[in-house]
């Protein structure tokens, strides 16, 4: 159907029910991001850095340790737009430093209003040989707020870093970091530094407790275990000399006192990845979820892997996953992407080395998702951020080896259903670059009319009509996406849906008319044009950033 309208009352009369959101049965990937270097497998350390760059939308901290531009493995940081997947900044580190090893969102550290973040750099060579290093970033203009280095050599401090929560009560949140080879309390014990986030003092120092047990392999925040009112930590060894045993350590983030020790079992790596804070078992305890990644469930399942759900209150097992196949190591990746099915508990993710991703739901505990992909899909995950402004947590999943060079790739999964999916979220000028769209209102309302229209203006507060809200801000794109309905730049943006409730269009860039636009956003949704009565749908917003 190729109409026009030009009349900015429809521009106005459609909207978006806030309340209305469910969560999808299956999530769906609304943002991409691919790594280009030959070998840099991009996405092989990632997490939500928090608004860096003042947008009301989260961002992604992006670690690259093998990145060869400023030397031979110097590393690289990157952060990128989550509204729109333009890179924010990148910082390079030195050569063989291997810079961005770990990385972590940490908040507002230096009271600018902007997320800031930390790297790990764990043979940077300042504190002597492999001493390593911890360096917190701006998340405002990628500068060097501060630095931190190894004690000792080859202790390879930033082997794992994490935001520490608010340890000094100075209202900054402060930096943990592992070390786990460190000799400084026995052969390999192992080592977990505290620094201020405001200054980078070193504020406390945890010990392994055995030779071998590399504390320090990782480290979380897991709430405030004790309730004393200050966040607490856990920390992970992987027990070299007891065969890969592995052992969590949690400690008071206010007294620095050891609350807590739970061991796994013989070869299981039990603590190589912890995340925590649900009260799963609702005590009014946070508890932690342990991965275990190299368990044999059985003997036919060597190194199937798996999880161990532990009680904040008293440190026992509240529930455990096993992996399904021989060496899938369930639980080489964690996280907690928030509540999904609506039952008041947070969901864990689990990924293996061996290409699969896993959601599950600790009621029962059931398994209510799982996808398998290419290039170590899954073997990096990240939560804690909400890139589509829906107001819920998404999940970053990685697959670092894809590609023919291993250039690697980040995917990012919302949880809410999507009616209008565009990819890519940037479009580069030059190279006359097009945003596919998919339209997808479902079968209820196959054979209806759309129109996709657009905004300059953002998304944020939307424009409200009585009691719905439409979301984008109205302006004069808005009015020109009416009228050029179907003409270019646009594709198929006017149009009935087919019987499965379902179209698509496009949006194309070329140097001569959009070459003023360079550095701005995009916005677009669609519509369903009404029958009798009010306007009664209108779909989430798809941004797309203009790039020369």
């Amino acid at each position: 159907m190729a109409t026009r309208n030009g009349s900015l009352g429809i521009a106005v009369g459609w909207a978006l029910s806030l309340g209305s959101a469910t969560i999808a049965q299956t999530p769906v990937v609304i943002r991409a991001f691919d790594g280009t270097a030959p070998g840099a497998r991009f996405g092989s350390v990632c997490a939500f850095a928090g608004d860096c760059d003042g947008d009301g939308i989260d961002d992604l901290v992006v670690g690259m340790d093998g990145d060869d531009r400023n030397g031979a493995n110097a590393g690289a940081v990157a952060v990128l737009s989550g509204r729109h997947g333009e890179t924010l900044f990148e910082v390079l580190g030195a050569a063989g430093d291997r810079f961005g090893y770990a990385v972590a969102g940490i908040g507002d550290v230096n009271g600018d209003g902007r997320a800031d973040v930390v790297a790990g750099a764990p043979f940077d060579d300042r504190g002597g040989t492999d001493a390593g290093a911890v360096i917190v970033v701006s998340g405002a203009n990628g500068s060097v707020l501060w630095s931190a280095f190894g004690a000792v050599p080859f202790e390879q401090l930033g082997m794992s870093v994490a935001g520490a929560g608010d340890l000094d009560g100075d209202t900054r949140p402060d930096v943990a970091a592992g070390a786990p080879f460190s000799n400084l309390a026995s052969d390999l014990a192992g080592a977990v530094r505290a620094y201020s986030g405001a200054s980078g003092l070193l504020l406390r120092t945890w010990f392994g407790g055995v030779v071998g047990e590399n504390l320090g392999w990782s480290v979380a925040a897991v709430g405030d275990v004790d309730r004393d009112g200050r966040g607490d930590l856990a920390m992970g060894g992987i027990e070299r000399l007891r065969f890969g045993a592995g052992v969590v350590r949690v400690v008071s983030g206010l007294s620095g006192l050891e609350l807590r020790v739970v061991r796994g079992a013989s070869n299981d790596e039990f603590g190589h990845a912890i995340a925590g804070g649900p009260d799963w078992d609702q005590d009014g305890w946070p508890d932690m979820v342990v991965s275990t990644p190299a368990r044999n469930v059985s003997t036919p399942l060597n190194s199937a892997g798996g999880l161990v759900v532990v009680s904040g209150r008293d440190g026992s097992t509240l529930a455990t996953i096993a992996g399904r196949t021989r060496f899938q190591r369930l639980g080489h990746a964690l996280a907690l992407p928030g509540d999904l099915d609506g039952d008041g508990r947070v969901e864990i993710a689990a990924g293996s080395s061996n290409g699969t991703l896993e959601i599950w739901s600790f009621v029962g505990p059931t398994r209510t998702f799982a996808q398998s992909g290419a290039g170590r899909f899954g073997s990096v995950l990240a939560a804690g951020g909400d890139i589509d402004a829906d107001g819920r947590d998404d999940l970053v999943v990685a697959a670092p080896a894809v590609g023919a060079t291993q250039e690697g790739r980040i995917d990012v999964f919302a949880f809410t259903r999507k009616t209008l999916i565009g990819r890519p979220t940037w479009l580069r000028v030059a190279s006359s670059g097009r945003q596919d769209w998919t339209v997808d209102a479902g079968v209820a309302n196959a054979g209806r009319v759309y129109l996709v229209i657009g905004s300059l203006s953002g998304i944020a507060p939307g424009t409200p009509l009585g009691s719905i809200t439409l979301p984008l801000n109205v302006d004069f794109y808005s009015v020109a996406s009416i009228s050029g309905a179907n003409l270019l730049p646009f594709v198929n943006s006017l149009g009935a849906l087919d019987a499965s409730g379902r179209s698509t269009g496009a949006f194309l860039t070329s140097p001569a008319v959009f070459g003023g636009l360079i550095g701005l956003t995009l916005d677009h949704a669609f519509v369903l044009l009404p029958g009798p009565g009010s306007f009664d749908f209108a779909s989430n917003p798809v941004p797309m950033r203009i790039v020369p």
